[in-house]
């Protein structure tokens, strides 16, 4: 199993005297230090797509002619990806469910707009989205108790700061993923994480967009 190997070869060579060897003990492990703290790494997007002027509406995007300007106050281009970090802190309460926080910071995005445009001088800017997140983790041993699947649902506050306005808004989060718990406090996980945003280009104005961020993240945690 090339995901247990990846797993179990990052955690062996440094925390090897922490391995427990019995199933039972792990799971116990869980209760004993029900709570843990962790940091994150890895790839994530910031997508802007669903306010880029695109199909029928970059067809027809006369500047000044199209109602509402709606060609104006939308993009004409974007892209934001790239590494993210963050960090968690949980708390188990079986070992079949948890509530988690984290906090990542996902890769600016870079946003382009035409001219004219109703943001005076701004033809390009750089955008900052910050991700808070409380969720509630459901988890599934297997394997011997060696390793669990999970997945996560909640709530996320997103800031998305840029030249243009600091806006914040509470959208559904949820994602999946797989941990190698094995070891006595040390647990190493593989995850991915996707939050909806608001808006698209028919119907707002890039000031007031969140975008659709994901990430696929590698974490370890430490159980106190």
């Amino acid at each position: 199993m090339v995901l247990s190997g990846l797993l179990l070869a990052l955690s062996a060579p440094v925390f090897a005297a922490d391995v427990t060897s019995d199933g039972d003990d792990h799971l116990a492990n869980i209760m004993k230090y029900p709570l843990y703290v962790g940091f994150m790494t890895g790839y994530g997007n910031t997508d802007w797509s669903e306010l880029v002027q695109q199909g029928s509406l970059a067809a027809t995007c006369i500047p000044g002619v199209t109602p509402d300007n709606l060609c104006n106050n939308t993009p004409s281009s974007a892209s934001g990806s790239g590494a993210i970090i963050g960090a968690s802190l949980g708390f188990q309460f079986n070992p079949y469910l948890a509530i988690e926080g984290q906090y990542i910071r996902y890769p600016d995005s870079s946003v382009s707009f035409g001219v004219p445009n109703p943001y005076g001088d701004i033809t390009h800017m750089t955008t900052k989205t910050n991700y808070f997140a409380l969720m509630a983790k459901v988890e599934a041993p297997f394997y011997h108790d060696d390793f669990e699947v999970f997945g996560t649902l909640g709530v996320a506050d997103v800031k998305s700061s840029s030249p243009l306005d600091d806006s914040s808004n509470t959208r559904p989060t949820f994602g999946f993923g797989v941990s190698d718990i094995q070891l006595e406090r040390w647990v190493f996980s593989l995850a991915f994480n996707y939050t909806p945003g608001t808006g698209t280009a028919s119907t707002t104005t890039a000031a007031q967009y969140i975008p659709y961020i994901y990430s696929g993240q590698l974490s370890v945690a430490y159980r106190i």
